[in-house]
């Protein structure tokens, strides 16, 4: 009686563990495991730097074996530093219901950009007590970000650690979000607190 009962427990493991393998297999075969399939009309576009993500992505699709058409899902996952002048490399991505990705580069071109641009409102002077005033009369603006002033940067040409009076060679730096990095060389001149004492 022991020996039946044992050997029934063996027949029902064995055909669970077939019954699960068969599943896992079924599973296997049937499951959604192919992201889109994106298709571009051309591997470059030339956009405006006014342009949105819409522009980047004209004349992109994308197909599912599954879903079908999931243009829709279509979006720019991220655009690169700049190559060289004016060009960058866009990451489009295309998801279907499954939860796959599939991800091509686009290369884009603006037609209008320009680096960011510097504008004084005053003489690049200031106080050897207040250094700092030097970036009141700094404006940066850019045709991607915007206005960057507040990242503005002045530094000495040599690595001088110490403001004294006089004239000194500097330069105004600063980056955009695309890689582009402003550097104009500039001479600043420092006068000291007895000097700013007896302006008038």
């Amino acid at each position: 009686m022991v020996k039946l009962i044992r050997r029934i427990c063996i027949i029902f493991f064995m055909v669970s563990l077939v019954a699960y393998g068969g599943v896992r297999v079924y599973g296997f075969y049937t499951s959604d495991s192919g992201g889109p399939a994106i298709h571009m009309d051309s591997q470059k576009i030339t956009v405006s730097v006014a342009d949105g993500d819409s522009a980047i992505l004209e004349g992109v699709t994308a197909t599912d074996a599954e879903d079908g058409d999931v243009t829709a899902s279509l979006v720019v996952e991220s655009i690169s530093n700049f190559i060289t002048d004016g060009m960058r490399d866009a990451t489009i991505a295309a998801f279907d219901s499954a939860g796959n990705v599939t991800k091509t580069t686009r290369r884009i071109t603006y037609s209008d950009y320009t680096s960011p641009t510097v504008t004084l409102s005053g003489p690049l002077t200031a106080s050897t007590s207040n250094s700092s005033s030097l970036l009141d009369v700094i404006t940066v603006t850019d045709c991607l970000d915007g206005d960057l002033t507040s990242q503005v940067q002045v530094v000495f040409d040599d690595n001088t650690q110490s403001v004294s009076a006089g004239e000194f060679a500097m330069h105004i730096q600063v980056s955009n979000s695309a890689g582009d990095t402003l550097d104009l060389p500039v001479t600043v001149r420092f006068y000291s607190a007895s000097e700013e004492a007896s302006a008038p």
